[in-house]
């Protein structure tokens, strides 16, 4: 069977058509990805889900600052010591923090209710903090 050139050239404009679309799809799904991973990186909360390479040079610099006040609350919070990321922390940041374990540890230890979880090096260091 022989296709007349006609034939040839409405399969090459769909086939051309279909191409153009399917880019402009890949395009739509490649922003919206990154559009979502930018909300996710600027929420701060888990840079462990942020696919960082995706970030531009601005981005980059907010999502670091982000981060950085996450983790701050985080570690001020005092109770999740293995989650606060120490050495985002400045040096007053860091007295604040090692204050606010200690307080969350002996609250902890005096509760009694969990005792493999109480620090009694750090409860030592806070009785001494008071008595000096």
């Amino acid at each position: 069977m022989r296709l007349r050139k006609s034939s040839i050239s409405v399969v090459g404009l769909v086939l051309a058509t279909a191409t153009a679309f399917g880019q402009s799809v890949v395009e739509s799904v490649r922003s919206a990805e990154q559009r979502e991973n930018l909300k996710t990186c600027l929420a701060g909360s888990f840079p462990s889900l942020c696919k960082h390479e995706l970030l531009n040079g601005a981005e980059r610099t907010q999502v670091a600052a982000a981060e950085r006040r996450e983790n701050l609350k985080t570690c001020l919070a005092g109770s999740f010591p293995s989650l606060c990321r120490h050495e985002l922390l400045s040096s007053s940041e860091r007295t604040d923090v090692a204050a606010a374990e200690q307080r969350e540890n002996l609250k902890t230890c005096l509760a009694g209710s969990y005792p493999s979880l109480c620090r009694h090096d750090l409860v030592l260091n806070c009785i001494s903090t008071f008595l000096y």
